[in-house]
């Protein structure tokens, strides 16, 4: 499977690069601690987990479409989608725990988060508008399938940031290191939306 950023639209690589961006304008002007960046970060998941629904609801495929409740098999894109809205949320809060846990008490700007993190849902909007409705990739998966998506890019992706974040915090280097995050994160996603998009590109209609 080739990574080529030429076989695909690129625009939303631009928007992306643009939103992950913000972050690294709010610590070098704006004061930004570390909290705000990891917060920031953990607040994407919401975001991811959103368009995920919705690209569960708009795909036509059926394989995988079955979910266990209580021991009994229940079909459809319904009970997936529910299934996945439970158990990514319970995800999302367990990664948000161990936020504050490592890098302290809320301290950011709330209009300066707040701009960032609608930078993020435009970011993943046209993603989804461009490569999963326009492309018609909704045409090459199903709900089933798209369950398990997020998971590989956040648990990664945010393993990697974390970890980095955690010996970023105990170093005397501050601002630094956290640029140094910033982009890592950069490099991260921009890997993460050609690997997803090869995925896509691959796939067979079913």
């Amino acid at each position: 499977m080739k990574l080529k950023l030429g076989q695909f639209n690129k625009k939303p690589i631009y928007y992306l690069v643009a939103a992950n961006l913000i972050p690294l304008v709010g610590i070098l002007f704006f004061d930004w601690s570390l909290f705000s960046v990891m917060f920031l970060y953990w607040l994407e998941n919401v975001v991811i987990g959103f368009y995920n629904v919705l690209k569960m609801a708009k795909a036509t495929g059926t394989e995988g479409n079955t979910v266990l409740v209580n021991g009994r098999p229940k079909h459809g894109k319904g009970p997936v989608i529910s299934f996945f809205i439970m158990h990514f949320g319970i995800f999302t809060l367990v990664h948000g725990v161990f936020v504050f846990i490592l890098f302290g008490s809320a301290d950011f700007s709330l209009i300066g988060l707040l701009i960032a993190f609608l930078s993020l849902i435009i970011s993943h909007g046209i993603s989804y508008k461009t490569n999963f409705l326009d492309s018609k990739e909704y045409l090459k998966t199903s709900a089933g399938k798209l369950m398990a998506v997020p998971y590989g890019r956040v648990m990664v992706m945010h393993f990697i940031v974390v970890l980095s974040g955690f010996f970023v915090q105990g170093n005397s280097e501050g601002m630094v290191g956290v640029v140094a995050v910033i982009l890592l994160k950069i490099i991260l996603d921009y890997f993460s939306h050609l690997f997803e998009r090869s995925l896509m590109s691959n796939n067979n209609k079913y």
